[in-house]
């Protein structure tokens, strides 16, 4: 009976081992399960952006003056290029209703500095007003064939570009055709001095 009994003993301790063991191997796949699962999520969420935004655009509209019903076509552009640690400068001109302007520039007169996430350029700050501070969000995204840019609530366009009353940088949208030759560029620097 001893014998038996050790017999038994011996059976029960293989069993629970191999249980465990078993376990064990349960529990690697499915740590190694999580681990591919979050390499996957994090890759697929990444914040990073797969559009290369940087290049000139523009667009020529018809402006015409209210005042004396004259019109003529007008070249509002925007200018994005990319800087060393991953964000991008932005400047731009865009012409309006009776010839409004709205100089897309920083505070400083610098350009602006947009960052990517997630496929979109992103611009977010405080304007310092006399009376406090209003809210101001940028965003520059692609939609279909167009570079669109939208500025909710209009405080960037109001408030740090001070664009006039005839022209709104909200859902704005230039043609997704990219000019990057010196030409452009030369061509760029002259109309921002006259």
């Amino acid at each position: 009976m001893t014998d038996g009994l050790s017999s038994g003993r011996a059976h029960g301790m293989l069993c629970a081992q191999s249980g465990k063991k078993a376990i064990m191997d349960n529990w690697q796949i499915i740590r190694a399960a999580v681990v591919v699962f979050l390499a996957a999520l994090v890759t697929g969420c990444s914040s990073r952006s797969t559009v290369d935004f940087s290049g000139y655009y523009y667009s020529d509209d018809e402006i015409t003056s209210a005042s004396t019903g004259e019109s003529s076509v007008e070249r509002s552009w925007i200018r994005i290029l990319p800087r060393e640690d991953g964000r991008y400068d932005v400047t731009g001109r865009l012409v309006g209703l009776n010839y409004h302007i709205c100089d897309i520039i920083g505070e400083d007169g610098n350009p602006l500095v947009m960052k990517a996430k997630n496929d979109v350029l992103m611009f977010s700050g405080f304007v310092e007003l006399d009376v406090g501070q209003a809210p101001c969000s940028l965003l520059i995204s692609v939609e279909g064939e167009d570079l669109v840019m939208s500025d909710p609530g209009n405080n960037c366009a109001r408030w740090l570009f001070c664009a006039g009353a005839g022209i709104s940088v909200n859902d704005y949208r230039f043609p997704m055709i990219r000019y990057r030759t010196r030409e452009y560029y030369e061509q760029l620097e002259l109309e921002q001095e006259n």
